[in-house]
């Protein structure tokens, strides 16, 4: 089944002319074009879709939004092989919850793992952290 889109199109290319004659027919109106889409999910799909179960990620800033990172904390420290966005939540999570003593702890263990690599957002975080703390100098070795 194909639905269609009153959408207001441009003529079609052989109505386009330079030369304009009197006697031409004018284009069809807009209104009367349409053009076909395909729908890519069904409505029962699309309801589904809005309902989906949160990711870890999801989770995790969550609760670190609901001032309470330690138990995002515990949460992280049962997953087997946590990837560098889910460190950046906990470190994001204790920064924007002024535990930045705890953030750097934290970024001193997520270096300490030789599968993790840190990028941009870790360190961000991890110097407003420093700067929190005025370890200014601890942010240069970050």
């Amino acid at each position: 089944m194909s639905i269609t889109s009153a959408l207001p199109l441009p003529p079609p290319p052989h109505t386009l002319s330079t030369t304009h004659h009197r006697h031409s027919t004018p284009p069809p109106p807009a209104s009367h074009l349409s053009l076909p889409i395909s729908p890519r999910h069904s409505l029962d799909e699309a309801r589904l879709s809005n309902h989906k179960a949160p990711t870890i990620r999801t989770r995790l800033s969550r609760l670190c939004r609901e001032g309470q990172p330690e138990v995002a904390l515990r949460v992280f420290d049962t997953l087997p092989q946590p990837t560098t966005v889910l460190w950046n939540t906990i470190i994001i999570g204790f920064v924007c919850n002024n535990m930045p003593h705890e953030a750097l702890a934290f970024y001193a263990r997520m270096r300490s793992t030789t599968s993790t690599k840190c990028d941009s957002y870790t360190y961000s975080s991890t110097l407003k952290a420093c700067a929190d703390t005025r370890q200014l100098k601890l942010g240069l070795f970050v």
